[in-house]
């Protein structure tokens, strides 16, 4: 019988450990933060490209969906009005980029 209990122990302390690291992970994270990160990728994925972005190309709204944070949308000057990135941030702040090239990142 103890050799359960210590896999009991175990398996209640790696729950108590990922319950913590997920619930700080939701409690502490800044939408500033994740903002500034979305901005700094739009723009190395623009100089990349040989343009010359700027960080006020880029404005954040709420996401209305589920399992969505942030949206972030980036219009280049150099493309016609209203077309751009559309970054979405997940609750785990990974993006889904949509992007006005064809062959950019999914």
């Amino acid at each position: 019988m103890r050799p359960a209990r210590i896999g009991l122990l175990a398996l209640l302390a790696a729950a108590a450990f990922l319950g913590l690291r997920f619930g700080w992970h939701h409690a502490t994270r800044s939408e500033s933060d994740a903002v500034a990160r979305t901005v700094e990728h739009y723009l190395r994925m623009e100089r990349d490209r040989g343009h010359a972005p700027k960080a006020t190309d880029c404005s954040a709204k709420p996401d209305g969906t589920r399992g969505g944070w942030l949206i972030v949308t980036c219009l280049p000057g150099h493309l016609p009005p209203g077309q751009g990135y559309e970054i979405g941030l997940d609750d785990w702040g990974r993006m889904r980029i949509r992007s006005p090239y064809r062959d950019a990142e999914p």
